[in-house]
């Protein structure tokens, strides 16, 4: 049936202004060319469900009830400016030419515009994109279903609908497209589903889902995932999915949501950005941790985090220092999360892997001091090492002692020889048991007693910064 034909069924139907109670429908036929149904007002629904469309159909600026596609193949889905009172139903739709080869966007290769350490894409005008399924700016009063569709395209984009407007969920589970999914800017009242689906990549800049982005059960991006400062109200899931895209293979800068889920089926192939995320609850996998180098932690903020697997706080620890720049902050975070749930033992462990990866970047002297605060003390987070070494330190000496006494400095005035409080009156600088200035030690005995007193200074100095670290804290 040739297009014409179609367009002047369409034209009659809105003369005579028929009811969406009684859609046009016109199932299973070819259409010959291209079906423009462009700035038309059309009163009733669509149906061209399993047609053959050889040319594509287009819809820009036109105001039509809803529209059923399923199992229709056709060239190019144009829709602009489009308003669609109900549904948009493509499922399994075939659209494009399997051995279409259109013209790459620059941003196709990939290219970054780098920002406070953050990649991010160079976008094209939207006069410049070409893609088989355009919904720029239209609004759509339901669901935009896609599921099972194939889209062939050989440019970036195989499904282009910034600033989409919908009143339902976007659901394009087991969609099937060499290219990518644009939603940049768009606002749906329910959710975006994507799960078993096979894409190029997926930029969903901007966006707000009142309930939750699905990208899991087999979703696969080779490409890179983009939710620069999207914001979704219950969940953000990559649940067994696959992250292939390099150098980037997702990006949620800003991101924020109720609960976040990275445990993705392998590790992703490029990098992983969190940075200035803040959701509520964070969980991951350790298969699913990038590779080293290829984190970025950054400002990311929860309130609980968890693994499928029960992790300890030093595998943890291993987690964070895959960021090669990780702050100090993403410690201390990390520490409050355990604190919160009653785990001192591993908020200490954590605050002390803190003061160890600070420590790098200290100058030698520096460096130097950490090392014997950390040796000494913990650098106050494992007070019973500073016992230990105060034990150490007086048994040492009161062996050494015992077996080469100290004579008097005065024959008649001094206190009963006892080497073990001698040692500890030498290690312990602020305590005056009298036995330090009754006793005169020679030779290798005052070395070994110089030795001790500058052993107790460290360990008392140790011990005050460690103790001030900590009540710093309360």
């Amino acid at each position: 049936m040739p297009a014409e034909e179609v367009r002047e069924l369409l034209l009659a139907c809105a003369r005579h202004k028929i009811s969406s109670l009684h859609p046009l429908r016109i199932r299973n036929i070819r259409i010959i060319g291209s079906l423009d149904l462009s700035h038309l007002r059309l009163a009733c629904d669509l149906d061209l469900a399993g047609c053959a469309i050889s040319g594509g159909l287009v819809l820009t600026g036109t105001t039509v009830g809803s529209i059923d596609l399923s199992g229709t193949e056709m060239d190019a889905f144009l829709a602009a400016g489009t308003r669609i009172d109900g549904d948009l139903v493509l499922h399994q739709a075939r659209i494009g030419q399997a051995d279409r080869r259109g013209p790459r966007s620059a941003a196709q290769e990939f290219r970054r515009r780098k920002g406070d350490q953050v990649q991010t894409p160079i976008r094209t005008p939207d006069r410049d994109v070409v893609a088989p399924v355009t919904l720029t700016s239209s609004r759509i009063d339901g669901d935009v279903v896609l599921s099972e569709a194939t889209i062939h395209t050989g440019g970036q984009w195989a499904f282009y609908a910034p600033r989409l407007l919908a009143s339902g969920s976007l659901i394009a589970n087991r969609l099937r497209t060499t290219g990518g999914i644009s939603l940049w800017e768009a606002k749906l009242a329910n959710s975006i589903v994507l799960d078993g689906a096979e894409v190029g990549e997926v930029d969903a800049s901007i966006v707000t889902v009142s309930g939750g982005f699905f990208a899991a059960y087999g979703f696969v991006a080779s490409g890179p995932v983009d939710l620069l400062a999207m914001q979704a109200g219950n969940i953000v899931t990559f649940h067994d999915a696959e992250l292939r895209g390099s150098p980037t293979s997702a990006n949620l800068t800003r991101l924020a949501t109720s609960r976040l889920r990275l445990d993705t089926r392998a590790a992703p192939s490029g990098r992983l950005i969190l940075r200035d995320v803040r959701v509520s609850s964070l969980i991951d996998s350790v298969s699913a941790w990038p590779a080293e180098g290829d984190l970025d932690l950054e400002g990311l903020g929860y309130d609980r985090i968890g693994a499928t697997e029960s992790l300890t706080a030093r595998e943890r620890i291993g987690w964070l220092t895959r960021d090669p720049e990780v702050s100090a902050a993403s410690f201390e975070r990390l520490a409050a999360h355990y604190q919160s749930a009653g785990d001192e033992r591993s908020a200490r462990t954590v605050r002390l892997a803190r003061e160890r990866h600070l420590l790098r970047r200290r100058h030698f002297a520096g460096r130097v001091w950490g090392w014997i605060q950390d040796a000494l003390f913990g650098y106050g987070f494992v007070p019973t090492r500073a016992l230990l070494w105060l034990t150490a330190m007086v048994g040492t000496g009161g062996w050494w002692f015992s077996a080469h006494p100290v004579r008097p400095l005065k024959q008649n005035e001094h206190p009963t020889w006892d080497p073990f409080v001698y040692a500890l009156d030498l290690v312990v600088p602020v305590v005056d048991l009298g036995q330090e200035k009754a006793w005169d030690p020679v030779g290798t005995g005052k070395m070994v007693a110089m030795a001790l007193v500058v052993a107790g200074w460290l360990l008392a100095t140790a011990v005050v910064a460690g103790a001030r670290r900590l009540l710093s804290r309360t």
